[in-house]
Formats: C-alpha cells, structure tokens, sequence
C-alpha cells in the first residue's frame, strides 16, 4: 500500500474525485499531502505498536500500517486536516469524527509473552 492510495480516498472523502473517478491534478493538497499521510501513518502505527521507520516523502513510499488501517483509518484522518486547512468546517467536523471512531478500532498486536506475569489472575 502506498501513501497515493491513501490521498486518493482522502480526495474522495471531499468529493476530490472527478467523473472518470480520478484524483482532481490541482486540489493544492499535493505539495502537503506526504506530510500529513506521514503523521497521520504514525499515530496510527503508535496505536497499532508498528514502528515506522521511514518517513512519507513521496505519494509512491510505501506505507508501514496494515493495508486495513491505510484504507479503512488513514483517510479520515488525512481528509480532516485538508479540511481543516481549506476552513471547510463542516467537511473537518465528519472527517474528524469518523477519524476518531474508526482510530477506536485500532488495536495494538496481542501480548503473547507476559515476562513480569502481569496479567496473572485477569480474565
């Protein structure tokens, strides 16, 4: 998955996308885009426990988030901070709260190994 796939879900999000379902060429987000998609790929990873190595410099870098999270989370996420830049309140508003949400379904992997016995005795 690469950084591409997430700013044209973000551009849809704001309805960015033209008839032949193509990302609009001149929206003015491209210039920032891999900047965000970077941040927002990182506060995803720190909830998900994936360390991200190699930062977004480009729409063709590839993503270090699961493919589910990239499509599925990301895009809120990058679609409220255009949003937010362009003052569309009300497009940062939906954005932002389904952002949120989908953020709540993030979880980090399962503990297999419990070296301190911490979880003893928790159902």
């Amino acid at each position: 998955m690469t950084a591409n796939d997430v700013y044209v879900r973000a551009l849809a999000q704001l309805d960015e996308i033209d008839d032949d379902g193509e990302a609009n060429a001149s929206t003015g987000y491209e210039g920032k885009a891999p900047l965000i998609i970077d941040a927002i790929q990182r506060e995803c990873a720190k909830l998900a426990g994936v360390n991200v190595l190699t930062p977004i410099t480009s729409f063709s870098s590839t993503l270090y988030v699961s493919d589910d999270i990239a499509l599925r989370v990301m895009p809120y996420g990058v679609a409220a901070e255009f949003a937010l830049q362009d003052k569309m309140e009300d497009e940062y508003n939906r954005n932002v709260m389904l952002y949120e949400r989908a953020k709540q379904l993030v979880k980090p992997p399962m503990m297999r190994y419990d070296p301190y016995n911490t979880l003893s005795g928790m159902q």
